[in-house]
């Protein structure tokens, strides 16, 4: 499953069971505005390798470079992208990146008081 160029698809196919099957897996939401946040809670911080080449770094340069999605997608400004593992047994990991100032990056908007909507999940594939 390495794949030596570290070339990743974000892939929007399959059903949601296929998706949710997947040991990779992505979320892509638009930020639409703030709201009071009145939340207060623990985060799990985010990690910095899930394995298999995929780092905030790889995915960083990649996005920057072209689309990696397949289907058609101009981000906004505060778009956010999570990348998640779920293998059965291990504790979830994740880190979020961010399209602020023209380019991706690490990062997140604000969990407790952001307005997004989803735009669209799916799983990574090489």
């Amino acid at each position: 499953m390495c794949n030596q160029n570290h070339q990743f698809i974000l892939c929007a196919c399959g059903s949601e069971e296929e998706i949710l099957e997947s040991d990779y897996v992505w979320v892509l939401t638009r930020f639409l505005g703030q709201k009071e946040g009145k939340f207060v809670g623990k985060i799990l911080p985010p990690a910095s390798d899930l394995g298999n080449g995929i780092t905030p770094e790889s995915l960083v340069e990649q996005l920057n470079q072209s689309n990696i999605f397949d289907f058609e997608y101009e981000p906004n400004e505060n778009d956010s992208l999570r990348i998640s593992i779920q293998k059965a047994g291990e504790l979830k990991k994740y880190f979020t990146l961010i399209y602020r100032d023209g380019k991706w990056q690490s990062g997140r908007n604000p969990l407790f008081s952001s307005i997004t909507e989803q735009i669209a999940k799916g799983k990574i594939t090489y």
